[in-house]
């Protein structure tokens, strides 16, 4: 265990405590009790998850249905869940990952694959975390397939941020 939510759950509390686990240094500001919370508008204007689209779709990239049933459809805590993501060091990685395949550093590599799958996790986006386990294990071996991989990675995960800010973008009130 690496940390601990008492209950009644505060979900400020949990998205940092989360947040704080998947990077190290991603803004924590970012949550605020007076800031507004933009809410959906309604459950279907989640985009449909469609598995024949190809990776370049990007509402396909994010199950939302099955992220609006692992929380319970709080529409709030997916929202602040989507912010902080956006705001956090995600969008550094994906530049991150493109030098560190140039550099052909491993380590760099095994770092971010790392960190990426447990967002994708977060985010019910299968796709992108079985790209960032792949990349994970070849960094780890060294393999040579670890930099086409990472840039692979990086350009997946370019349309997982993007999946994010149309989403943000659809649902603000």
């Amino acid at each position: 265990m690496r940390d601990h939510v008492t209950k009644p759950i505060d979900n400020d509390i949990l998205v940092t405590t989360i947040l704080r686990h998947l990077a190290s240094t991603v803004r924590t500001n970012a949550i605020h009790q007076d800031e507004p919370v933009p809410m959906l508008k309604s459950a279907s204007t989640f985009p449909a998850e469609d598995t024949t689209q190809s990776v370049q779709d990007a509402s396909s990239l994010i199950n939302w249905s099955a992220m609006l049933q692992r929380y319970d459809s709080r529409h709030a805590f997916i929202d602040k869940l989507i912010t902080n993501t956006l705001n956090g060091i995600h969008q550094e990685n994906s530049h991150k990952l493109r030098q560190a395949a140039e550099q052909q550093n491993y380590e760099a590599i095994k770092f971010i694959a790392h960190s990426l799958k447990g967002v994708a996790g977060v985010f019910e986006s299968q796709r992108l975390q079985d790209k960032a386990q792949e990349t994970e294990l070849a960094a780890k071996n060294q393999q040579d397939t670890a930099v086409t991989l990472s840039i692979q990675l990086a350009d997946m995960l370019d349309i997982f941020l993007s999946a994010l800010e149309n989403y943000q973008l659809a649902n603000t009130v």
